[in-house]
């Protein structure tokens, strides 16, 4: 499965423009505790809990923008 990526900057713009779009930080709980560093809106998904990951995805089609990071 190809899965496009975005820059950055191109992030930066989706978000600036309020353009549609769900985003997941996929970091490890702790580091994502820990951190100063978060996306206004992102939603923390732990990568190492599939019950979560699963309904997530439940919660998008296909036809959605969905950012990983």
């Amino acid at each position: 499965m190809d899965v496009p990526r975005i820059s950055i900057d191109e992030l930066k713009r989706i978000i600036e423009n309020n353009e549609p779009a769900a985003i997941a930080d996929v970091r490890q709980p702790a580091a994502f505790a820990s951190s100063k560093l978060k996306i206004p809106g992102a939603i923390h998904i732990d990568p190492d809990n599939d019950s979560e990951i699963e309904a997530y995805s439940k919660k998008h089609t296909k036809d959605e923008r969905i950012v990983f990071y």
